[in-house]
């Protein structure tokens, strides 16, 4: 199943545009469910981050929203 949300998008509202971030899910390390889900971070595809990474999200929308809240 694909998950529109997954991948890079840009910030901006009102067809003012200032940056990229990418919303992607994650697994906890030691396959424990514990950080499982779904986070964003603000950088350009290619590029090393432009912040620190937030969530856990129970979804990609929800992941997506807060970076367009941020």
């Amino acid at each position: 199943m694909k998950d529109e949300y997954v991948g890079y998008h840009r910030f901006g509202e009102n067809g003012d545009e200032w940056g990229s971030f990418c919303v992607t899910h994650l697994t906890g390390r030691d396959g424990s469910d514990a950080y499982t889900g779904y986070y964003w971070y603000a950088g350009y595809p290619g590029c090393t981050p432009d912040s620190e990474i937030c969530g856990p999200f129970d979804t990609s929308k929800a992941a997506y929203d807060d970076a367009m809240d941020f």
